[in-house]
C-alpha cells in the first residue's frame, strides 16, 4: 500500500482579537470575538489547505538565516477547543483518500425510460454530452450490468454491446447510468498517474512525470489488459492494487515536495551504515521478528467473470503458492496462510495471468526470512544528507545491532528499508 503518511501537528493559541491587520475594512472589523474564533466562522473549510514548516539550525553566534528546509502538508483535520486551535496535517496523498477522491465521479444521469431491448437509451438529469463528444465510445454500468454504447446525442447513447463481462437485465426507468472507466492496454505507472491527474485535487507541482516515465520504462510487463472499474471507488484503493501488482511503492518526500514512485528491486542502496557505537540511543532498539507476516502460503483471485461483483465464486482463477520449506519441521512448522488476496483489475489473459502469478509468488520468495521490524533512535544530525548519503523514508541502509546477530553471536549488518521516520530537527528521530 501508500508507504506511511508524513503526518504534522501544532496548536496555535487563540486570544480575543480586534480584527486590526486582519481585515482591511475598517466598518468590517469586530470588536467582539476571538481571532481563530472568527477565523473559523468566515473560512469554515480549512480541510486541503496548504501547510509550509520550516526547520533548520540556527548559529547561536552568527545573525545569518539558517538553512531551512521546508515540508509541505495539507490539513487533515482542525479543532477548536480550550483556547487554542489543534492542526493535524497529513502530506498531500490524503488527497486520495476515500472522502476526498473517488474514480469515477458518482454519475448524476438517470435512464429516462424502461431498458428491456433496443438499440438507443436516453437519460436525464445530466449535461448534454455528459458521456463524452459525438460518437465518443463509452462503457456505463447500470444497476449490475455493463453496457459498452456510442454517444449518439445529446442525451442519448445508441448500445454496442449488452451484458459486457456481466449479466444482461431489464432496467427500470430512473436508474442510474454510471460512466465506467476503462484501462485497455494502459501501463500501470500511466493508470496511476492519470488517476492523480483527473480524480483528485493534488496539484501538479507535487508530480514529476519524467520519473514516472522512467519507472514505467524499467516496467515493460506492467500493463493491465482490460481493467474496467464500473462504480465509484476511492482513488487510493486503485493505486494500492497497483502498488500490489507492479511491486512498486508510493509515498510523499516532504523536502522534495513530491510524489515519488518507486520500483522497489531497483532502488539504491545508501552510503550508509547506522550501528549502537557511533548512531543509536542507548537503550532505545526494539525488534519485532513479526513471524505472523511470515506467511508460508498465499492465494490471489483473478479474472473476475461478471465485473460488476466482487465475490470469491466470481473469479476464474485461484492461484496459491507455497513454500515447503518454511513448513517443513526445521522452519515455522505449521500453515501460515494469508487471507485470499483479490485482484479485479486483471482479467484472464495470458499477460494479466502472468502478473498476478508473479505477485504470488513474490510474497512467498520475500517471505524466506523473518520479516524483521526494527526500531531505533537517532540524533537528528543523522536524518537527510548524511555518510555521503540521505537517510529519509524509502532509503535503503545497513543496520547492525547487537539485539540482531548471527549464529556465531556477531552483531549482523543487514539491510533495511526505512518505511517511517518520526520526531523533530530539535531533538531526535525514531526510525
Amino acid at each position: 500500500t501508500i508507504g506511511a503518511r508524513a503526518s504534522l501537528s501544532f496548536d496555535i493559541s487563540d486570544q480575543y482579537h480586534n480584527d486590526y491587520f486582519f481585515v482591511p475594512y475598517t466598518d468590517k472589523r469586530s470588536q467582539k470575538g476571538t481571532l481563530l474564533g472568527k477565523l473559523l466562522a468566515r473560512h469554515p473549510y480549512l480541510e486541503g489547505r496548504k501547510v509550509i514548516y520550516r526547520e533548520g539550525f540556527r548559529d547561536p553566534y552568527s545573525f545569518d538565516e539558517p538553512e531551512w528546509v521546508e515540508r509541505v502538508f495539507v490539513i487533515d483535520s482542525y479543532k477548536l477547543s480550550d483556547e487554542k486551535l489543534s492542526v493535524r496535517c497529513l502530506d498531500p496523498l490524503v488527497l486520495t483518500e476515500d472522502k476526498k477522491a473517488k474514480m469515477p465521479e458518482a454519475s448524476p444521469a438517470r435512464l429516462l425510460a424502461n431498458l428491456t431491448s433496443g438499440s438507443t437509451f436516453n437519460f436525464y438529469d445530466a449535461p448534454n454530452y455528459y458521456f463524452g463528444a459525438m460518437s465518443a465510445s463509452v462503457f456505463v454500468r447500470i444497476d449490475a450490468e455493463v453496457i459498452q454504447g456510442t454517444v449518439s446525442g445529446a442525451t442519448e447513447l445508441t448500445v454496442v454491446t449488452r451484458a459486457y463481462k456481466s449479466i444482461q437485465k431489464n432496467h427500470d426507468a430512473g436508474a442510474t447510468i454510471q460512466d465506467c472507466i476503462r484501462f485497455n492496454g494502459t501501463h500501470g505507472i500511466d493508470a496511476i498517474v492519470f488517476a492523480l491527474q483527473n480524480y483528485t485535487t493534488i496539484p501538479s507541482d507535487y508530480l514529476n512525470l519524467s520519473a514516472y516515465s522512467a519507472i514505467a520504462a524499467l516496467l515493460p510487463t506492467f500493463i493491465l489488459d482490460d481493467a474496467l472499474i464500473t462504480k465509484p471507488i476511492a482513488v487510493v484503493d486503485f493505486i494500492n492494487e497497483l502498488i500490489k501488482i507492479g511491486n512498486i511503492g508510493i509515498y510523499f518526500d516532504t523536502v522534495l515536495s513530491e510524489i515519488v514512485i518507486a520500483y522497489t528491486p531497483v532502488q539504491e542502496i545508501e552510503p550508509i551504515t547506522i550501528d549502537e557505537q557511533n548512531h543509536i540511543k542507548r537503550g532505545s532498539v526494539s525488534i519485532d521478528d513479526n513471524t505472523k507476516s511470515q506467511y508460508s502460503r498465499f492465494g490471489v483471485l483473478w479474472g473476475l467473470t461478471d465485473i460488476t461483483s466482487d465475490s470469491d465464486e466470481k473469479y476464474a482463477v485461484r492461484y496459491q503458492s507455497i513454500n515447503l520449506d518454511l513448513e517443513a519441521s526445521g522452519a515455522m512448522g505449521q500453515t501460515n496462510e494469508r487471507k485470499l488476496q483479490k485482484l479485479p483489475l486483471l482479467t484472464t489473459s495470458v499477460d494479466d495471468s502472468l502478473l498476478g502469478a508473479a505477485f504470488s509468488a513474490r510474497i512467498i520468495t520475500e517471505n524466506e526470512t523473518k520479516p524483521k521490524i526494527i526500531e531505533v533512535t537517532l540524533d537528528a544530525a543523522q536524518i537527510g544528507a548524511t555518510q555521503g548519503g540521505e537517510l529519509k523514508k524509502g532509503s535503503i541502509i545497513s543496520l547492525s545491532t547487537k539485539y540482531n546477530q548471527d549464529k556465531d553471536g556477531n552483531n549482523l549488518s543487514e539491510l533495511f528499508q526505512v518505511r517511517k521516520i518520526t520526531g523533530d530537527a530539535y531533538d531526535s528521530y525514531r526510525i
